[in-house]
């Protein structure tokens, strides 16, 4: 997520208009390779994500590392979103130029190494980060997460109506290998296919929001259907 909406703000929650979901797994990842295949809501003003965040214990803005793929349809030409946010909220964002995801199915896959994080769309790599001081930075255990949420700042939250609502965003599996130092190459830890949701693996977030951000996330707006995990959008 963009690191000045990242910040837990109880401000931002009273002013809340949407419900909204999330989840993150209760397992932390160093390193991993992270395969999604994601069905965005094509909605303007809405962003559907897939990223790894560290969340403590003893967590501060100085230790702050997290590493996003984020589906952004208000920026129109340029619609998918990477980033390494580090330390003291530092980013090195950077949109794929000219992908158009739509509402179509495609696999986003990141892959991170401690010397280089590269981001892929249907096997093409669309970014490499290597050996510079923000991939070192990253060396804390980070969940895996998703999440569907309403921007409230310029460039990406333009063009938001909420006509038509409910809003959908759709994960088909995702995939998890984990990072194996020896070889330099990944193994395969597990896949989930979400043909039922697996309290085990996920946490639905249920009552929290952040700031520059008009949703809330409730464990009710969570849930597996047709062999998807679904998180929906509504008032």
């Amino acid at each position: 997520m963009r690191a000045f909406a990242s910040v837990l703000a109880l401000a931002g929650l009273a002013s809340a208009n949407y419900r909204s979901g999330e989840v993150k797994t209760w397992e932390t990842f160093t390193y991993g390779r992270f395969t999604v295949r994601m069905q965005g809501s094509g909605k303007s003003g809405t962003v559907g994500s897939f990223f790894t965040y560290w969340n403590g214990p003893n967590w501060s803005q100085e230790g702050w590392n997290e590493i996003d793929v984020e589906l952004v349809p208000s920026i129109y030409g340029n619609p998918m979103s990477t980033n390494i946010i580090w330390q003291w909220q530092q980013q090195d964002q950077q949109y794929c130029w000219g992908f158009q995801p739509g509402t179509d199915w495609h696999e986003y896959v990141v892959e991170w190494t401690p010397e280089s994080v590269r981001w892929l769309i249907d096997g093409n790599e669309c970014r490499k980060r290597e050996g510079s001081d923000d991939v070192h930075f990253l060396r804390k255990g980070q969940n895996l997460m998703m999440n569907f949420w309403t921007p409230t700042f310029q460039g990406w939250g333009d063009n938001f109506s909420d006509y038509g609502m409910p809003f959908f965003t759709r994960y088909d599996y995702v995939k998890v290998e984990k990072y194996n130092s020896s070889t330099g190459g990944f193994e395969p830890h597990w896949t989930d296919n979400f043909d039922s949701f697996d309290a085990s693996r996920w946490q639905k977030s249920d009552g929290w929001g952040f700031g520059d951000n008009s949703s809330t996330f409730y464990a009710s707006q969570v849930y597996t259907e047709n062999g998807a995990l679904v998180l929906k959008m509504d008032h």
